[in-house]
């Protein structure tokens, strides 16, 4: 993959992000994310994710949550110092 191919996949990505947390217009959209104008922005999505723009950001949301306990479990795990494994309720099997 080139560099352009990348910069143009990681615009694309803060273009979903975009889509799925904010109302904002998408020639608003597509300027943040460094494209010249909304048509060419709406191809270059299509053409990398696979969907329309209009059908993406009509989909339902997708955000994860970890609760405290979970994020505790996470950030101990493979510490000599970590919650009993019970506690998390995994194993290191």
């Amino acid at each position: 993959m080139s560099f352009v191919e990348y910069l143009g996949r990681v615009r694309i990505r803060k273009g979903q992000e975009l889509l799925q947390l904010s109302d904002k217009d998408l020639h608003l959209i597509a300027q943040e994310t460094g494209f010249a104008n909304d048509y060419y922005f709406s191809r270059k999505f299509k053409q990398i994710v696979g969907l329309p723009l209009t059908v993406y950001r009509k989909q339902p949301k997708r955000i994860a949550v970890l609760m405290p306990h979970a994020t505790a479990c996470l950030l101990a795990w493979g510490s000599s110092r970590c919650l009993p494994s019970s506690a998390c309720g995994w194993s290191r099997g």
